[in-house]
């Protein structure tokens, strides 16, 4: 039996785009405790009934009809990060982000997202303020191995 190759939750970096030319992407410290990403596809469902007996069941056939991501993220309030978050949930546009995770020999993804929800700080007296955050894809979906 072969060991599976695995790796660390801290190696699940959403890099957020700074829309500069060329574009620089970095991890931000607000993402510091739980990551997720998921990849759904939406689907047609066709029933083809059999030519030689219509009264037997039909058979579901699926179409893959689109793709999308989406992301999500906590951590402890980081109050350098806390205006770039609000205005990007302020405002209308997407951001290009890379979402890497496992490092080197791991996946790279790279996609457009929408800051779909955002709690920017909630707590308890004498605890640090915590953060959470959800992302929506919009466009084209690629992914690569990091080198």
């Amino acid at each position: 039996m072969s060991e599976p190759v695995v790796f660390e939750a801290q190696y699940i970096l959403l890099k957020i785009g700074d829309g500069a030319d060329p574009e620089v992407f970095a991890h931000d410290c607000l993402i510091n405790l739980n990551r997720s990403v998921s990849i759904t596809a939406s689907m047609v469902e066709q029933t083809i009934y059999d030519c030689t007996d219509p009264t037997a069941p039909g058979t579901v056939y699926r179409i893959k009809d689109s793709v999308s991501l989406s992301a999500s993220g906590t951590g402890k309030t980081h109050k350098t990060s806390l205006l770039k978050y609000v205005q990007w949930a302020l405002t209308q546009g997407a951001k290009n982000v890379q979402i890497e995770m496992g490092g080197q020999g791991g996946v790279r993804i790279e996609t457009q997202l929408h800051l779909t929800e955002f709690t920017p700080a909630e707590g308890e007296p004498k605890n640090y303020a915590s953060a959470s955050m959800s992302f929506a894809s919009n466009g084209a979906i690629t992914a690569e191995t990091i080198a």
